[in-house]
């Protein structure tokens, strides 16, 4: 068994690291498309770094190489899919998920709630500001941690039972979304300082990508399942604690 990861950045590297805590260690586990031929189990991940367009182009070479090949294909992308959302990699998603659709591959689709390391990434800029900039009246978020969608992404790929049906989907979120208030609420708590929400009528993205700020205030970031629970077998990690301990390392490594 073969496995190939597309991404070399943070989620895929957990992916990559979970996969190989799983399996043999004779058992495959590389980043090189180039090997895509020889892979078993291919594991996507959309970038928001790179040109849609180009994505789309290399993801419709892809479908040529594998075609007639027995693989088992996992796209791997933010819940902010819906046909409505206004986030700018949502039309991406949804290109990518009906291709598959329409083809002869095996795949499954595994959709996953906002990465809470985005809040640690930016967890310094907020303390300076004491504020949560973000347009008016977002609605609640769900986050869930990478580690914790790493490790769910890794026993789908390792258990077959969990990816034999062809057009499976997961939805990997925590228990509970936060609004903006309740999130300034719990970094005050963390930082010991007083964080407050403060919408803006005239938000310039900096630090939070507006059009999914938008897609927020639809409410379409608030979707919530258990199928975390039931794929790891545990609960996934609570944003209280990840965001405390996160924050006491980064403290550590800035001093």
């Amino acid at each position: 068994m073969k496995y190939i990861i597309n991404s070399t950045h943070s989620l895929g590297q957990k992916i990559t690291a979970w996969i190989s805590s799983l399996v043999d260690k004779s058992i495959g586990v590389t980043s090189s498309l180039n090997l895509i031929e020889n892979g078993d189990c291919i594991i996507y991940l959309p970038s928001e770094q790179e040109n849609i367009q180009t994505q789309i182009n290399n993801f419709e070479n892809l479908l040529v190489r594998v075609k007639g090949k027995k693989v088992n294909f996992m796209l791997i992308n933010l819940f902010a899919d819906q046909s409505n959302n206004p986030y700018v990699f949502s039309a991406l998603y949804g290109y990518l998920q009906r291709r598959l659709a329409a083809s002869s591959i095996n795949y499954t689709l595994i959709r996953h709630g906002v990465l809470a390391d985005k809040i640690v990434k930016d967890i310094l800029e907020i303390r300076k500001n004491g504020k949560i900039k973000s347009p008016c009246e977002i609605n609640k978020i769900n986050f869930i941690t990478a580690n914790d969608v790493a490790h769910a992404v890794a026993k789908i790929a390792t258990q077959r039972f969990l990816h034999q049906k062809k057009g499976q989907t997961y939805l990997l979120t925590a228990p509970q979304g936060y609004n903006m208030v309740e999130l300034a609420y719990l970094l005050s708590q963390i930082i010991e300082e007083e964080i407050e929400y403060a919408p803006q009528d005239n938000f310039e993205a900096s630090g939070i990508d507006l059009s999914l700020a938008k897609a927020a205030s639809l409410g379409l970031l608030n979707q919530v399942s258990d199928d975390f629970q039931k794929v790891t077998g545990r609960e996934c990690e609570d944003l209280n604690h990840f965001i405390r301990n996160s924050y006491q390392l980064t403290k550590l490594m800035n001093k």
